[in-house]
């Protein structure tokens, strides 16, 4: 069943829950049904995800009214559901946040001979500091490839790179000859920054990969809306590398004529930086397990309520409604809540449902919790990720990020052929997705994760990764992610229920997940947890 979600106005109880003030409708717009069957319903999923992704709630943004008042519609339905408030202050787990929004910035690259004057937005993206108001460094530059130092893989871009003191040129993403995973996890801009620091660099300049399928114009719209990191009980800032005393990011066109250059060279780079503090919730809710040996032990179900809220428009819209981008993945964390509350029998493990906050700022509620969870982190067996659920097509099959990496893959395997779900590996290593949503988060604490994703075979004559692409061109974090793209929810429910059926096995399994032996996660994290 294919479904187009008109922006219809919300109904008056869902205004009630979510403090909205769209006119309501209820002849056109009835209330989230009452299913007695336990899986996931199309009607239900579509009714959140319309009420979620509605303009009156703003795009969802960071610390935004528009973000409360789609807390308060997940915490109205997880009351329905008679779940517990799982946070530290009731439903909620607030998230103190450090906002940083570049005021300006200046780049000058200086050759033999001459000087570069860069113009920003056109050439360049000044990373706002986290910490510091005004910075700025010039040094040598030096071209350090992708940045990655990983010895199990036999690879290292230091290796005959003298940085200390210097600015090291980087391209963005990871060698294609790694693994997926490790792929990904070597492309990160935290790991990135890690090494640059351990090696003695003071500043970076980032190039984009010819991979890269991200539009330049889109990148520096993203940035305009700052960065946020996290803020311990002790009020600093987390992730922050002061060694690194200025950043800037390269388009295509000033990267490509940066490495053309002749090196050595110096650059001057300096960021003039906004600091404001804030505030955003998590939204956590318990479901108490049967098992009175096991009902200790928790399963983490995520998904991330946040989108990029009001910004520069696009084709007339200036509303980021996160439609798919992740209404869709918490209209399903909520049917998934709903399919276990229903169950006659409780399973055996508690489940903890969290929404969470800041992921498009850098995965920073899912981060904050997975080091400060409100149960005990030796508890927590599995975390279950959703961020962005299939309905661009029929749902055939799924990618199972991370699950190679633990036991978990034999849940996913036994849970997919129960439904005649095929898995496949992941078609975009470049893109690096395993490490751009939560269940990251919960990995680098050393807890098997998984992040189950729609596949790309679709239907005779469909080409579902072409379409896939389309749509990651066309309204990718853009306000064109909204209501009035046609949705599959048939396809959207059996996402969901997949993800039920793995989280359900995981909780009544005897036994824990475990990390595998020979696995680059386990090596890398799996002593992060503590004692078990």
């Amino acid at each position: 069943m294919r479904c187009r979600l008109p922006r219809w106005p919300v109904t008056r109880a869902i205004l009630l829950a979510a403090a909205c003030t769209a006119a309501p409708d209820s002849t056109a717009d009835p209330a989230v049904p009452a299913v007695p069957a336990a899986e996931p319903t199309p009607a239900a999923l579509g009714e959140h995800i319309r009420v979620l992704a509605h303009d009156s709630m703003e795009g969802r943004g960071t610390g935004t009214p528009g973000y409360a008042r789609a807390a308060r519609y997940v915490v109205a339905q997880f009351e329905k559901l008679g779940l517990e408030p799982a946070g530290t202050d009731g439903w909620f787990q607030p998230v103190r946040l450090s906002h940083a929004r570049t005021e300006s910035g200046s780049v000058v690259l200086n050759g033999p001979g001459d000087a570069r004057t860069l113009v920003r937005d056109a050439d360049f993206i000044a990373v706002p500091d986290p910490v510091r108001p005004t910075s700025e460094v010039t040094a040598a530059m030096v071209i350090a490839g992708f940045g990655v130092t990983a010895p199990g893989l036999s690879w290292d871009d230091y290796k005959d790179v003298d940085a200390r003191g210097k600015i090291v040129i980087l391209v963005s993403g990871a060698p294609s000859s790694f693994p997926a995973t490790e792929r990904a996890h070597y492309a990160t801009a935290r790991e990135k920054m890690r090494n640059a620091v351990a090696h003695g660099a003071v500043g970076i300049i980032a190039t984009r990969s010819r991979e890269t399928t991200f539009p330049w114009d889109r990148q520096v719209r993203q940035a305009r809306g700052g960065a946020m990191r996290w803020l311990g009980p002790d009020g600093a800032p987390a992730d922050v590398f002061p060694g690194i005393r200025a950043i800037a990011s390269l388009s295509d066109s000033a990267g490509a004529a940066l490495l053309a250059g002749t090196l050595p060279g110096t650059a001057t780079i300096g960021v003039t930086t906004r600091h404001t503090e804030l505030a955003s919730p998590n939204i956590a809710a318990l479901l108490r397990g049967s098992d009175p040996r096991l009902r200790d032990e928790f399963v983490v179900i995520t998904a991330h309520l946040d989108h990029l809220g009001v910004g520069q428009p696009v084709s007339g819209d200036s509303i980021y409604n996160g439609a798919l981008d992740n209404a869709s993945g918490t209209a399903a964390l909520l049917e998934v809540a709903r399919a276990f509350a229903a169950m006659p029998e409780r399973p055996r493990r508690s489940i903890l449902f969290l929404a969470v906050t800041g992921e498009e700022m850098g995965l920073l509620g899912s981060d904050y919790f997975a080091q400060h969870p409100t149960v005990p982190k030796e508890r927590i067996v599995a975390n279950v990720n959703i961020d962005g659920l299939s309905i661009l097509y029929p749902f055939r099959d799924a990618v199972a990020f991370g699950s190679e990496h633990s036991t978990l893959d034999s849940v996913v395997a036994r849970a997919a052929a129960g439904m005649g779900v095929a898995l496949g590996p992941d078609p975009f290593p470049q893109e690096a997705f395993f490490v751009r949503s939560d269940q990251y988060s919960f990995v680098r604490q050393g807890i098997p994760s998984v992040f189950l994703f729609m596949g790309f075979k679709g239907d005779s004559g469909l080409d579902a990764a072409a379409r896939f692409r389309g749509w990651m061109a066309g309204r990718y974090h853009t306000p064109q992610d909204d209501l009035d793209q046609p949705m599959d929810l048939e396809a959207g429910a059996r996402h969901a229920t997949l993800t039920w059926r793995v989280a359900l096995e995981i909780a009544n399994a005897e036994r824990r997940p475990a990390w595998k032996e020979d696995s680059f996660l386990g090596r890398m994290f799996g002593q992060a947890r503590g004692a078990e």
